[in-house]
């Protein structure tokens, strides 16, 4: 797994914004087919999460669509595209 660096934008960890250090080649953010961007963290217990963006806000999500993750439709997004991403 890649080490991130976390910035922060405001309060809690919904308003957190991860850009990854240069090199890195994954994020923990994609997008559906159907134009869904969703982010997936995991806490310091190994609890996964999963956020979508709606509108300019990252609201939490159901678990569910962490499977997401492997549809075929569905693509990781690089680290250039999640800066361009609201906090």
């Amino acid at each position: 797994m890649y080490a991130t660096e976390r910035l922060s934008c405001g309060s809690g960890s919904a308003a957190a914004h991860f850009a990854y250090r240069e090199g890195m080649r994954e994020t923990n953010v994609y997008r559906t087919g159907s134009g869904m961007i969703f982010r997936v963290s995991e806490g310091g217990e190994g609890h996964l999460a999963v956020e979508t963006l709606q509108e300019e806000a990252w609201i939490p999500a159901a678990l569910g669509v962490i499977g997401l993750r492997v549809a075929p439709t569905t693509s990781r997004l690089t680290a250039k595209q999640v800066l361009r991403l609201p906090v």
